[in-house]
């Protein structure tokens, strides 16, 4: 017959360790409980020896905690022993044993009749691993057992009314819980089984958790205190103050992890919102620039949160865009930048429909909003909040985060007071920003006035005086000529009168090239939504275009906000600049533009005579004409480029000899 307990020496250190080592699932009562049990209790392994006592069972049996590691058969009285075999086989039977009788010797103290109750522990294969034993040494069977259930139901409740939640964790894996814990994160206790503590974690605790766990069993620490997030069953946070005790047998190995789970959301969350509010109104009083203010809400704010992302845009009314000013996340990698800018237009996606209706909004799952509109990545909840200035939305507070659920009342609520805040703030600096660049724009206005006045004043006297007066004697006199002696001319068959005049009439045309580009900085310009489509179609009626070329306009051209008189100029120039020098038999002038966002590139393409590269610089300088053409003042291109500097634009050109040239132009959108 095998041995049932046999002794220490006989028991293999593979084994020993085996024993020690295994987690004792189902009812094993963490260390700070222990003592809360008013009867003498031990966890022994299936060799008899002890794994846990508490300090009453230490006491009965005359035996420190410190050396608990203690063969069962040393308290068993020798005659009685047969008998507690007896009891340990029936106990692995039927898996428990209540208010059966034993007798105990403790190092030389005088024998002692008491009771014990006990019950197997199995392992996750239903394989017995260990047992647990309560010792009363009232002799009296019936009160034993009432105290024994009384015991039982005190500890029951202490643990499922315990307003903290208590979890049972062997490496990473919950073995048990309490009715607290499963509350909290909205699990049954089942479901939590099949869970590891990870699964319930944020990626960025796990790994702080895990650096406490190694120091616990390297026995570096045996508890400790922090704060950490969780994830519960519908994916939205829970923030606990959380306790740790490890637990371990008495040579040193780890068996299992006790953690007990304080909520401290609310308070946290609410921590959070007062200190984010004082934050924000501290770092933009004073400030003046509508995008300082906003990147002092994402930077300094918005992070105290720990939120992955957010986006502060502002509404372009004009436009009827949202345009994205400061950011927080991955679209913020260094300073303030904010990298791949994208606008929202009015009503589209969560953002601008929040912009359109002014009410916020939590989006718990985006997966499930076909609004939903990525940006730099996907992430699977969002909240938007707008920024409401004397009743209109003038911004919107745009945060998202990877994790469902995640956004809660008291996230809205913050969002929303600081919008407030930010609202009156933003508004004065834009009300600011609007004096400013009015005065500003007042004072260059001002300055180019009194200078070009001078230059206009010279311009008109040299044309009234110097040039235009003789030019009209000279053309008189050419009239006179030819009305005198008109059979001399016939007979004589002189080209020269007309020759005379056609200089005469080029002249003028200087002057006249010369009069346009001097007021190009001095009339006073109504900036008016002008339908460019129109402006082409007028040109094409009041300039000569010869049959064989064509004016195409590749797609609708936009309204722009620009001075009707020189939206003409500059395509008209442009146009008969083309005209002049295509010398195909089929000739075509493509008209064409792209929308940047905050400014319009023009283009005016045709299959002309084509420009060399190095006098594309030279052309758009006064009186430069690269080719002899009565056509010609070399006035055109300077007054088109001096129009586009007007509105603070580039102009430039691509050109292959030969086959044709296309001019490009920018226009920013004027609001």
């Amino acid at each position: 017959m095998n041995r049932i307990l046999p002794k220490p020496s006989e028991l293999s250190s593979t084994k020993e360790k085996e024993v020690r080592n295994a987690f004792i699932k189902n009812e094993v009562i963490p260390n700070d409980i222990l003592e809360h049990i008013s009867e003498a209790y031990l966890v022994l392994d299936l060799t008899g020896n002890i794994i846990q006592i508490n300090e009453k069972a230490s006491n009965l049996f005359k035996h420190a905690i410190k050396d608990s590691k203690l063969f069962i058969k040393k308290c068993i009285c020798d005659n009685t022993f047969p008998d507690f075999i007896k009891l340990y086989r029936a106990l692995l039977r039927n898996g428990h044993l209540l208010g059966q009788k034993i007798c105990i010797q403790s190092y030389n103290q005088p024998k002692l009749e008491i009771l014990i109750r006990a019950t197997v522990l199995y392992d996750a294969n239903q394989k017995p691993i260990a047992f647990q034993c309560l010792f009363n040494d009232q002799v009296d069977r019936e009160s034993f057992l009432q105290n024994y259930h009384e015991q039982k139901e005190q500890l029951v409740t202490v643990l499922e009314n315990s307003s903290l939640g208590i979890v049972f964790i062997k490496n990473g894996k919950i073995l048990k819980t309490n009715t607290t814990f499963c509350s909290l994160l909205g699990y049954d206790e089942h479901e939590l089984s099949t869970l590891t503590i990870n699964d319930i974690s944020f990626p960025e605790d796990v790994e702080n958790s895990q650096k406490i766990i190694q120091k616990m069993n390297l026995g570096k620490i045996n508890h400790f205190h922090f704060t950490q997030k969780y994830k519960k069953k519908d994916q939205s946070l829970l923030i606990a103050r959380v306790r740790i005790n490890i637990i371990k047998d008495e040579i040193g190995n780890y068996l299992y992890h006790v953690a007990m789970l304080e909520d401290i959301t609310k308070e946290v969350q609410e921590s959070s919102m007062l200190k984010a509010l004082n934050t924000l109104m501290s770092s933009i009083i004073g400030k003046s620039n509508i995008y300082e203010i906003a990147w002092e809400i994402t930077q300094k704010v918005i992070s105290l949160f720990g939120l992955e992302d957010c986006v502060i845009y502002m509404f372009n009314h004009d436009r009827t865009l949202l345009e994205q000013i400061a950011a927080y996340g991955d679209k913020n990698p260094k300073g303030r930048e904010i990298i791949n800018k994208i606008t929202i237009p009015l009503g589209e996606g969560i953002v601008g429909t929040v912009a359109q209706t002014g009410i916020s909004e939590i989006v718990n799952d985006t997966a499930l909003d076909s609004r939903y509109i990525v940006d730099d990545k996907y992430r699977a909840s969002e909240i938007t909040v707008p920024i409401i200035a004397d009743g209109m939305v003038i911004g919107i507070i745009d945060s998202e985060h990877s994790t469902k659920n995640y956004f809660t009342n008291t996230h809205l609520e913050t969002l929303t007071n600081i919008a407030n805040l930010a609202a009156s703030q933003l508004k004065s600096a834009m009300n600011l920003q609007r004096f400013l660049d009015t005065e500003k724009q007042k004072s260059l206005l001002l300055n180019n006035l009194q200078a070009r006045n001078q230059e206009l004043q010279e311009y008109a006297h040299i044309v009234s005086h110097d040039l235009k007066s003789p030019l009209r004697s000279i053309n008189a006199l050419i009239s006179w000529l030819k009305e005198d002696y008109t059979d001399v001319f016939e007979q004589q068959k002189t080209n020269h009168i007309p020759l005379i005049e056609n200089t005469l009439d080029r002249m003028e045309k200087l002057i006249n090239g010369v009069l346009d580009y001097s007021k190009i900085d001095l009339e006073n310009n109504e900036y008016k939504s002008i339908d460019l489509n129109q402006v082409i179609h007028n040109i094409k009626k009041t300039t000569y275009i010869p049959k064989h070329i064509n004016i195409l306009i590749k797609k609708p051209l936009p309204i722009l906000k620009i001075d009707h008189t020189k939206a003409t100029q500059l395509f008209q120039n442009l146009i008969s600049n083309a005209i002049k020098f295509i010398d195909k038999n089929i000739g075509i002038i493509q008209i064409d533009y792209e929308d940047h966002g905050t400014y319009h590139t023009f283009s005016v393409k045709d299959n002309g005579i084509g420009i060399d590269k190095k006098y594309h610089q030279k052309i758009f300088k006064m009186f430069q004409s690269l080719q002899t053409n009565a056509e010609s003042t070399g006035i055109g291109l300077a007054i088109v480029k001096k129009i586009v500097q007007y509105y603070n634009g580039d102009i430039w050109l691509e050109s292959t000899v030969g086959k044709g040239t296309t001019f490009f132009f920018n226009l920013k959108k004027v609001s």
